[in-house]
Parts: structure tokens; sequence; C-alpha cells
């Protein structure tokens, strides 16, 4: 699968209700997804989080992500396991 990265991070408007006016939306993609995210804070915030995102998703595409892969259990018992 191909890497994700950030195509950019925007002032937004305030989602209706929310308190925090001062909001940021990022777009993060592949050649197969597109996906958008809100944040609120600064737009330095916005993008470490879009950062922190695209990194997470490309370590477990990647296989990098080795915390979500276990063994079967069967496997556990095995003398040469």
């Amino acid at each position: 699968m191909s890497r994700y990265k950030i195509i950019s991070v925007q002032r937004s408007v305030t989602p209706q209700g929310a308190q925090d006016d001062n909001w940021y939306c990022y777009v993060i993609a592949n050649e197969n997804n597109t996906i958008i995210g809100y944040r609120a804070g600064s737009h330095h915030e916005a993008k470490k989080a879009a950062e922190e995102c695209v990194r997470q998703m490309n370590d477990k595409y990647s296989g990098r992500d080795r915390d979500s892969v276990s063994r079967p259990a069967f496997l556990n018992e095995l003398p040469f396991a």
C-alpha cells in the first residue's frame, strides 16, 4: 500500500456548538484513500496532529506496527515455537 502524506492544513469554520473558535481542517491521502480531519488549536497543533496520524497509518500499513500482530494461541504451546 502506498504511503499516506499530508495534502493540506487549512483554517476551517468552527463546528456548531464548539466552544473553541480556532479550527483547522487537514487532508491526508495516498493513492487510494483520502481522510479529512478537524482539529481545534493553532495551525502548528493541527499540523502536528496530522503528522502523527500519517506516522501511525504508515507504520500500521507498512507492517512496522508489530503490537497489532499476534500469534495464534496454539503456536505459543509448541516446544519449537
